[in-house]
């Protein structure tokens, strides 16, 4: 994953669950663009999820929802495809995420309050 501040975001790589949001459905071996993204400034990358967070505060999953990892609530029986589409996690709505971390199988937020949200 490639970005530019408040600039279209780009994609690169494998395809893998869907991590790179461009409906591609092979590797990507020059960037595309990520549709439906506008004003990002960050962008984190788990095992095979990713999050966006946008100039608002708002923050954006897509990719596989493996243990809740995307925070969107898809889960059943702890796996699950996930999203291709860049997919607002509306449990954060009213905050104001300043920071996106992901891991393997999980993801953290941190909050302008200074409050930790996790998932996954």
């Amino acid at each position: 994953m490639s970005r530019t501040l408040k600039r279209p975001m780009f994609k690169m790589g494998g395809r893998s669950y869907s991590a790179q949001g461009t409906g591609i459905t092979s590797g990507l071996d020059t960037p595309k663009r990520v549709m439906g993204v506008k004003r990002a400034v960050d962008v984190s990358c788990g095992g095979f999820h990713t999050m966006i967070l946008k100039e608002s505060g708002s923050v954006y999953a897509m990719g596989k929802e493996d243990f809740g990892c995307l925070g969107i609530g898809i889960v059943q029986d702890r796996l699950s495809v996930g999203t291709e589409k860049p997919t607002p996690i509306s449990s954060l709505k009213g905050h104001r995420v300043k920071g996106v971390f992901c891991g393997g199988w999980h993801s953290v937020f941190l909050t302008d309050e200074g409050g930790v949200y996790a998932c996954g």
